[in-house]
């Protein structure tokens, strides 16, 4: 698989200056966000995440504060959002589960195939 790959590029975890720039790229400057709540505190307080986690996380935390009808996206909204995108990336997620299927299950899988 990996030779059909032209080009492996490593994007690694921003820094805070960078998760600052990348905040402030995905915040609308007409959101209504909550006194105190700026780039430069997204950015302290959050770490371990992506340019796309702190999209994601921009998005989640305005659906969060929709959804309660507020006027103001404030910081436990921002933390609903973090804690959301923290767990998709949980060990759990990417383990494979071997007991799905028998190799019993599997032969008689693969002899019905090949009779096609």
């Amino acid at each position: 698989f990996k030779r059909r790959i032209l080009a492996n590029v490593e994007f690694k975890m921003p820094n805070k200056p960078g998760r600052e720039k990348i905040c402030g790229v995905h915040i609308p400057k007409k959101l209504p966000l909550e006194k105190g709540i700026s780039p430069e505190h997204l950015a302290s307080k959050y770490d371990g995440i992506t340019g796309a986690d702190i999209k994601d996380m921009v998005l989640y935390a305005s659906v969060n504060c929709l959804q309660d009808s507020r006027e103001f996206v404030g910081q436990e909204d921002f933390d609903k959002a973090y804690d959301y995108i923290k767990n998709r990336y949980s060990p759990q997620q990417f383990q494979i589960r071997y007991d799905l299927i028998t190799e019993e299950q599997y032969e008689k899988e693969m002899e019905e195939l090949r009779k096609e």
